[in-house]
């Protein structure tokens, strides 16, 4: 701070937080905000999704969809987030990870080691609902 700028800062004491900050503040402890705060839970695999886990994690939870598909999958990172919201909301949600798991002219081509590796996380009972198929998305717009 500068010098005069310490006289436009109010003093608020424990008495009186409510009023000057509890209205205005009180959307940050929002319980349907939580998702934003959860952990990652599939880390370890090279992702474009990292930062938009958290957002992933809310709108699961807000939009509480019958059906998730995911349409090229790849290593798992957003699908995990979906399938963890999805546990963690206690929703009735089927998830479905869509993909050839040989990768493309945008996302690179890739071994089927990719494909094990998540089929191996997504094994893991934490991951539930889930359901992997492996075919190309042309099959799903039929």
């Amino acid at each position: 701070m500068h010098g005069d700028d310490a006289k436009d800062i109010l003093p608020v004491d424990g008495e009186h937080w409510d009023d000057a900050y509890g209205e205005d503040l009180s959307y940050l402890w929002d319980s349907r905000l939580a998702p934003l705060f959860w952990p990652l839970t599939r880390t370890g695999v090279a992702s474009a999704w990292f930062e938009h886990i958290p957002f992933a994690h809310w709108l699961v939870q807000v939009v509480s969809p019958r059906i998730l598909v995911e349409l090229g999958t790849h290593a798992g990172v957003s699908y995990s987030a979906f399938c963890e919201s999805v546990l963690r909301s206690n929703l009735a949600t089927q998830c479905f990870a869509v993909d050839t798991w040989k990768g493309d002219e945008h996302a690179s081509f890739y071994g089927e080691e990719v494909f094990f590796d998540f089929l191996s996380y997504s094994a893991v009972p934490s991951t539930r609902p889930s359901t992997t198929l492996l075919t190309t998305q042309s099959i799903c717009s039929m």
